[in-house]
């Protein structure tokens, strides 16, 4: 088994590869949450975000389902003007 290490070459030298795989404004932003988070009113509040995000969703797929559907139906009323046919 090899196991000798391989040195950095010329190339690998001019590219850094930073320590962390968070950005600082993220890591500054999460420690605030972090006592609060794993409390009994953290996981009530996060639950209660859940809830609120899952009933935007279903309250905009109707309004999604509305802004495809009604430019649609006008093309084919007016494709239909056009020859007649209505």
């Amino acid at each position: 088994m090899n196991t000798t290490r391989r040195l950095a070459g010329s190339r690998d030298a001019v590219i850094p590869v930073p320590d962390v795989t968070k950005a600082p404004v993220a890591i500054a932003l999460d420690l605030p949450w972090t006592p609060l988070a794993h409390t009994f009113l953290g996981q009530v509040g996060a639950g209660i975000v859940d809830l609120f995000a899952a009933l935007g969703v279903v309250l905009c797929v109707p309004a999604v389902i509305l802004a495809i559907g009604i430019p649609f139906a006008l093309c084919i009323r007016v494709l239909l003007w056009m020859t007649g046919a209505l």
